[in-house]
């Protein structure tokens, strides 16, 4: 397992395409399982970052939800992303069966898994601010507000590779185009989303 995470962490994002063909033979449960825990645990941590989580917990309780509810997350997502994406897949012409789905879903997490590069200095730079409303360290020093700047859009800059990778990879297990790879990804949830929006429109008019 540590051998075939090793060897394909950064191959996955210099040739996705030919990374991915030979992954689909060598990706083990465990692989698997490990992927996925990390995803959601990364996903987790950003997702209290965003929402200013130590305004209303401490920081153990922070610390424990983000390990424990983390994976789990990750698990969720992963199957609701494998599932939405093999049948919008299967809406272009796609011809990846579901457990090739689910290989390229694992695998086109890394990416964004590897914002551990930004994320990790940014806990130990920042600290507790990185969670709260209120960053008054950060605030009073022009050096600290700019490089927290420039983790941001690194940040984000990480998140456009990761979707392009991703798409990438849909592309290549189904025999299509990265723009119907990506399409396959976003069409369903986009269409769940705008009926949601919808029906809030509707019941609120």
């Amino acid at each position: 397992m540590v051998n075939t995470l090793r060897a394909y962490w950064l191959r996955i994002w210099k040739e996705p395409g030919n990374a991915i063909r030979e992954l689909l033979d060598l990706t083990t449960p465990a692989v698997t399982v490990v992927l996925i825990a990390l995803f959601g645990i990364t996903m987790l941590f950003e997702h209290s970052i965003n929402r200013n989580m130590l305004d209303t917990l401490s920081g153990g309780t922070l610390f424990f939800i983000i390990l424990l509810i983390g994976p789990i997350a990750g698990a969720i997502g992963w199957i609701m992303t494998c599932l939405f994406t093999f049948g919008g897949s299967r809406l272009f012409g796609g011809d990846a069966t579901f457990r090739e789905t689910m290989i390229g879903i694992t695998w086109g997490a890394v990416p964004y898994i590897s914002k551990w590069i930004l994320l990790l200095p940014m806990l130990l730079i920042f600290r507790g601010e990185l969670f709260t409303q209120s960053t008054p360290l950060i605030d009073e020093s022009l050096f600290l507000s700019l490089l927290y700047l420039i983790f941001l859009l690194l940040d984000m800059a990480m998140t456009v590779f990761s979707i392009i990778i991703l798409s990438r990879i849909i592309g290549e297990i189904n025999n299509f185009s990265a723009w119907k790879g990506f399409f396959s990804v976003i069409l369903i949830p986009a269409v769940f989303f705008l009926l949601l929006v919808l029906r809030v429109i509707i019941t609120q008019g």
